[in-house]
């Protein structure tokens, strides 16, 4: 059962343009942090403060809008430290009334407990604004007690769930009134000010408190500005907004406008409007500080990639014909505009399962259109028994798991496998495959059902318990913000469309602090459209390269638009 948080301080919060508060706080009452023991900042790790520090004062006026910007360090290089040490060190010097923000995923807030404030501080006060922690308190804390904390914290999730229920986004949300675009957004503007009106209880606070700073970890989570995450971070109040991330770009140009414009960038105010040249036209680099392990100085363990390259079996490769020529059909209904790009969009992920393990499309599909697809694929090539049996060559014995329990066989004596995929059903075949061929292997699962409690659980588990030699983790629950030195070997069971994806798995194995090489291992099946979601991640690396170094780069297709889609489609058809 949650603590009630401790409260000195009942004062009743208004707001105006200046944000004036009725009754001062007495933020004396907030203890004052100071280093744990022993830990000293990185010299890299300084000049990132310094450069945080120069960039809160400066005018947002004569700097498009942006007051704070991105701070875009290579995983493992302290990105948590630094800016818990700016925000503390700026709350002493300015006695600043207001806490700094900080939203992260639910397992990455943990992290920031764990491995962050209770590791580099003392004499913290810090709030995880979460139902785990706070429990059913969460609906009744009031703006004064949140501002006692030095820091809170709180998850994405957390704020979409405040602003739907209480229509926060609307404020930001600018809709339009006439023709095709009527009550549809039209543009998301930034948030000049909180409402006029007193602090309410519980989540809602989140939207009523003028925080001094915002930082968003792992911000690319706010990439996609049609997102309704993106207008519930937008719809936060923030007098500094920071972004803090190791890969910034994840599939196209508007990632960086859309994390701009989070910061308050304000020249370009529409994602449609957005061109890649503007970059460094408007010189936007300056509000980017970024950094790799060479200019940390910092020395990282060998990491070896290896390519296991599989055939599929005959009636896998049959099936997955079959599956191709419905989606090139969908493809082609799509563009008489029969049906929508998403239909087409989600054939294709049921074409990269086919891949792993045609077992895997086995499961409804909510979708009719992409159900009737599927049904009469398996129809035309009559394999529908076969691909019902999860124990046979369409579930465990397919080709894909066979080479990934050969890998995790092969794995020193000693050493640990770290396994991501982005479906949870393929993890659960490789759980099952585990539990079959390697009955002596421990292991443990982490996915979007384990409770904040259960995630901390397996992964101290997988870190500590020796006997414990395989993680299989779900990319969106584990593939970032955490640290899993304890493991040496990574696997990737399939390409995903964003090589963001894949380099914050691997990193959170490879990182600093890793004793041992890292060895990544891949698994694509020839002849599939595996092989060229590879290219296009290969496209927008050097698309990354081109924003955060300023490298030449020779334009290629980096998302799936509809050209795109017709061109994996002929690739796919062809090999």
């Amino acid at each position: 059962e949650a603590t009630r948080p401790s409260t000195k301080l009942n004062i009743k919060i208004l707001y105006c343009s200046k944000v004036v508060m009725a009754s001062t706080p007495d933020i004396t009452a907030r203890p004052t942090p100071c280093l744990q023991k022993g830990v000293e900042l990185y010299p890299y790790q300084t000049k990132v403060i310094e450069w945080m520090k120069a960039r809160g004062k400066a005018n947002p006026i004569y700097n498009r809008g942006i007051s704070g910007g991105m701070v875009c360090l290579k995983m493992g290089l302290g990105k948590t430290f630094a800016a818990l040490e700016h925000s503390l060190r700026s709350q002493s010097v300015k006695k600043e009334l207001c806490p700094t923000l900080i939203v992260a995923s639910k397992t990455v807030l943990y992290e920031w407990k764990n491995q962050g404030i209770e590791k580099f501080y003392q004499n913290i006060k810090a709030l995880y604004f979460h139902k785990d922690f706070l429990g059913d308190y969460i609906n009744h804390i009031t703006a004064a007690e949140i501002l006692e904390y030095n820091i809170v914290i709180t998850t994405y999730d957390q704020c979409l769930s405040a602003s739907r229920k209480h229509d926060a986004h609307k404020l930001v949300c600018e809709y339009g009134q006439e023709g095709i675009h009527k009550d549809k957004v039209i543009a998301i503007h930034v948030r000049k000010k909180p409402p006029y009106k007193p602090a309410v209880k519980g989540p809602v606070n989140l939207y009523q408190i003028p925080w001094n700073r915002i930082f968003l970890d792992e911000s690319p989570r706010i990439a996609n500005p049609k997102t309704y995450t993106f207008k519930a971070v937008m719809a936060l109040y923030g007098q500094h907004k920071w972004c803090l991330t190791g890969t910034v770009f994840r599939n196209c140009d508007n990632d960086i406008w859309s994390q701009l414009r989070f910061c308050g960038y304000n020249t370009i105010t529409t994602a449609r409007l957005w061109r890649r040249w503007y970059f460094k036209d408007q010189n936007l680099q300056q509000y980017m500080y970024v950094s790799n392990y060479t200019e940390a100085k910092v020395t990282m363990p060998e990491k070896i990639e290896h390519i296991h390259y599989v055939d599929m079996d005959p009636d896998q490769k049959l099936t997955y014909q079959a599956l191709l020529v419905e989606t090139q059909d969908l493809y082609e209904r799509m563009l008489m505009k029969f049906i929508s790009y998403a239909s087409v969009l989600a054939m294709f992920t049921r074409l990269r399962q086919v891949c792993i393990s045609p077992y895997l499309i086995v499961a409804k599909s909510k979708n009719g259109i992409i159900q009737e697809g599927i049904d009469k694929a398996l129809i035309q090539t009559k394999v529908d028994k076969w691909i019902a049996d999860s124990e046979g060559s369409a579930g465990i014995d397919s080709p894909k798991i066979k080479k990934i329990i050969e890998i995790i066989q092969s794995v020193p004596k000693g050493e640990k496998i770290v396994i991501f995929s982005m479906f949870v059903k393929c993890l659960e075949l490789v759980e099952k495959a585990i539990q079959t061929d390697l009955s002596n292997v421990s292991y443990e699962f982490l996915d979007g059902r384990c409770t904040g409690q259960e995630r901390v659980d397996i992964l101290t588990n997988f870190k500590e318990d020796p006997d414990v030699t395989v993680l299989l983790v779900h990319y969106k629950v584990g593939g970032e913000g955490i640290n899993l030195p304890e493991g040496n070997h990574v696997l990737c069971i399939e390409p995903w469309w964003s090589p963001a994806v894949h380099n914050q798995g691997i990193a959170r194995c490879w990182r600093r602090g890793q004793k041992k090489p890292v060895h990544v291992y891949w698994v694509i099946t020839r002849k599939t459209i595996e092989q060229p979601i590879l290219k296009m991640c290969a496209n927008k690396d050097q698309l990354a390269d081109f924003y955060l170094y300023g490298e030449e780069y020779n334009p290629q297709p980096t998302g799936l638009t509809k050209y795109e889609m017709q061109k994996l489609l002929g690739i796919a058809a062809t090999m």
